[in-house]
């Protein structure tokens, strides 16, 4: 059986429109994968304010921020660098039994969403962590863009690609050619060095 999830950033677009988004599309639950599940400048999307507005709109609200949150309490997924590692962060019992989770949601007819507050999914650990590690375990990703359109994660994976590796399909004679895997395995790499949550930036701005 497969799995099709959504995901959704919710910056830039209003409550109201922001649930006719889910219900042109049948949504029922929204996994929030913040984690910190408030906003400073849009209220509307802190937790209770949020879990009220679909309670009315009968959309079920989860927080999932210990399985799937980007900013991680376990030292052991940390880098040299002290950013978090996604590669282990998906090895973790707490994100497969979010995994878990999710599947048993589905098997109770729920239609879900991931939301986190990013409106660009290649900026958000929903893609580079969490959909990487869903999309390994029978799930088909679909990312929902700021203008309502939307885009597989394998068609998302190439954007990413493309990003640090321009001319990857172009034919190089001078070096030796490098799979698609590996070019991807390296994408992902980098985009977790940039999106990754950082320990020491943290310390900075204290």
């Amino acid at each position: 059986m497969e799995y099709k999830c959504y995901t959704i950033g919710y910056s830039g677009i209003k409550i109201e429109r922001f649930i006719e988004i889910l219900k042109e599309r049948n949504i029922n639950c929204v996994i929030d994968v913040r984690s910190t599940p408030y906003s400073k400048y849009v209220p509307e999307y802190n937790k209770e304010e949020l879990k009220k507005s679909l309670k009315k709109n009968n959309i079920v609200y989860s927080n999932f921020n210990k399985e799937f949150g980007a900013r991680r309490t376990e030292d052991e997924v940390y880098s040299e660098d002290e950013i978090v590692d996604f590669e282990k962060t998906l090895k973790l019992d707490i994100f497969n039994d979010g995994v878990k989770r999710l599947k048993i949601g589905y098997e109770k007819g729920y239609n879900i969403v991931l939301m986190c507050s990013e409106k660009n999914p290649l900026d958000c650990h929903r893609f580079s962590m969490v959909s990487k590690g869903l999309n390994n375990k029978r799930f088909k990703i679909i990312h929902i863009l700021e203008d309502n359109k939307e885009i597989s994660n394998e068609n998302l994976e190439e954007e990413m690609v493309a990003k640090f590796f321009p001319n990857y399909m172009q034919i190089n004679l001078f070096e030796k050619s490098r799979s698609y895997s590996e070019l991807l395995k390296d994408a992902y790499r980098k985009t977790n060095e940039i999106v990754g949550y950082s320990r020491k930036k943290e310390n900075i701005e204290d």
